[in-house]
């Protein structure tokens, strides 16, 4: 999932962030855990050259919690889902 911070720092998640320009934060999508290793790291600071306010943090999370508890309704189901093919 693509995440960026608009110039009113506010974070834009999903589909509103790949509508967006400007420099995003690729993290994996639907795993709270990849969240929390990303924000230990400084990666969303690091990707988007600037200090991040613990709110929009907070704000993040909570999409990404929101996906989570979506991949696991479609696992319960039934829906397994298949992973993308990737070139070479």
């Amino acid at each position: 999932m693509r995440c960026r911070l608009s110039a009113d720092e506010r974070a834009l998640c999903g589909a509103a962030a790949m509508r967006a320009g400007g420099r995003g934060a690729w993290i994996c999508a639907g795993a709270v855990t990849c969240f929390d290793t990303a924000v230990r790291r400084g990666a969303f600071a690091r990707a988007w050259k600037r200090r991040v306010d613990v709110a929009v943090l907070t704000d993040v999370r909570g999409v990404f919690g929101h996906a989570d508890t979506q991949v696991e309704q479609s696992r319960s189901a039934g829906f397994a889902g298949r992973t993308a093919g990737t070139k070479g």
